[in-house]
């Protein structure tokens, strides 16, 4: 069975406002990544989370 991933991991809400949540339907994510417009890494994590934390991020596009 193929599947594909923009199937399977939806990324909410959009605009963030204190915390990003990322639901996988039951994949396992090694790695969260979170850029900002300038390719510059601003969340680098290798935890399994659902919800990140952006309260304390400045504002900006990411």
């Amino acid at each position: 069975m193929i599947f594909c991933l923009v199937d399977l991991i939806r990324i909410y809400p959009n605009p963030v406002v204190n915390a990003l949540t990322i639901s996988t339907n039951g994949v396992q994510l090694e790695q969260v990544t979170v850029y900002d417009v300038l390719g510059k890494i601003i969340i680098d994590t290798t935890l399994n989370l659902e919800i990140i934390i952006t309260a304390t991020l400045k504002t900006g596009l990411y």
